[in-house]
């Protein structure tokens, strides 16, 4: 079978870090991302996914992150739902704030940034990682992401 695709490169600067993206359209399965981050969220060399409508592809004993986007001043924040899958482990959680001078568009309070979710992926099989964000004082979560990892 025949499969067309095509390759796109993506560059742009995230909190002072290049991040640099390779991603592939195919007229055939469906993509899976592949992102080596260089930002401070993440160690240098670590698999980065922000989309959760395609699927991880990821080998046992590989490390990779999550950025989901945050706004800690404002209070919410993103949890975890389904604690560890029993394939993963999490390595580390932290919040990286936006850092950029402030502006009239750019204030210091209300600031956005991101949340890293780093993972180790322990054994093969499939799985996934849900998370909620969430406002305190509230019982309903504002957002939902749910990523499809298959280890192999």
């Amino acid at each position: 079978m025949l499969v067309q695709s095509r390759m796109i490169i993506v560059a742009s600067v995230v909190g002072g870090a290049l991040v640099l993206g390779l991603g592939c359209q195919s007229k055939g399965p469906p993509p899976t991302q592949a992102v080596v981050a260089m930002e401070s969220g993440v160690t240098s060399g670590t698999r980065l996914f922000t989309d959760d409508s395609i699927p991880m592809l990821i080998v046992p004993g590989e490390m990779f992150a999550i950025r989901l986007p945050s706004n800690p001043d404002a209070g919410n924040q993103w949890r975890l739902v389904n604690n560890t899958p029993p394939l993963l482990e999490v390595s580390e959680a932290r919040v990286v704030v936006d850092q950029s001078p402030p502006s009239a568009t750019n204030p210091i309070l209300g600031r956005g940034g991101y949340e890293y979710w780093t993972f180790n992926a322990r054994g093969k099989g499939i799985t996934q990682i849900s998370f909620e964000r969430q406002t305190p004082g509230k019982t309903n979560a504002i957002e939902r992401k749910l990523f499809q990892v298959r280890i192999r």
